[in-house]
């Protein structure tokens, strides 16, 4: 089983669907072992191939702690069959293994859904999970009013009894991702308020592609 290194080039890009992804992943490790596999099938004709678990830590410039990578492998097999790989954990070598299921998917994946470099979104813009889900939903609809509702289903938190309050859920997940959004990209929001001067939707409308930091997000 050939082992895979990274290099200093970082110009793989990867597909990334803001609704499949926002809903079934949940940590940055995620993103980083996917990333990771397609950086992979680019290095090798393997079926199966590893790459140590310190080499992509290295790489992203992060702490991959166990429980996180354990989940993170947990959450990738769960959609394996729609990626076309699955992965697993070499305890031996501190490594991660990929398997390629089925070539087919994983080209047609690539084709049927938007493709971003998961380098500049998660590395050079360090976003975290709550705004990277936000950014990737602007990158889908960059216009829109959403709902309180809406806002936390998409964050994942809609079964939450600790962020039903309204302050909770804006000062905790809410506002800090509209502020880490408009770090990266042009992003005006506006909060709408009822006739009971509650909060039921907000406004939001990003500008596409350049951001603040003269960075253009990759695209095939």
């Amino acid at each position: 089983m050939q082992t895979i290194f990274f290099n200093e080039t970082n110009d793989v890009n990867i597909p990334l669907s803001p609704i499949f992804f926002g809903n079934y992943l949940s940590t940055k490790s995620s993103f980083f072992i996917i990333f990771s596999f397609y950086y992979g099938l680019k290095k090798t004709t393997d079926y199966e191939f590893m790459i140590y678990k310190k080499e992509i830590a290295k790489y992203f410039n992060v702490s991959m702690k166990n429980d996180s990578v354990k989940k993170s492998l947990y959450e990738i097999q769960r959609i394996s069959y729609f990626l076309g790989f699955s992965v697993d954990y070499d305890y031996y070598s501190n490594a991660i293994v990929f398997n390629i299921l089925n070539k087919n998917k994983i080209l047609q994946f690539y084709t049927d859904y938007n493709v971003v470099n998961i380098y500049m979104i998660c590395n050079a813009s360090k976003l975290n999970v709550y705004a990277l889900k936000l950014y990737l939903y602007t990158e889908t609809i960059p216009s829109s009013v959403i709902s309180i509702a809406e806002l936390k289903k998409l964050f994942g938190v809609q079964n939450s009894e600790y962020y039903d309050d309204f302050s909770k859920f804006n000062s905790k997940i809410l506002k800090p991702s509209l502020q880490k959004v408009d770090e990266i990209v042009d992003l005006n929001y506006q909060y709408n308020k009822n006739n009971h001067k509650q909060v039921e939707s907000v406004l939001i409308q990003r500008d596409d592609m350049l951001t603040k930091r003269g960075i253009y997000f990759n695209y095939e």
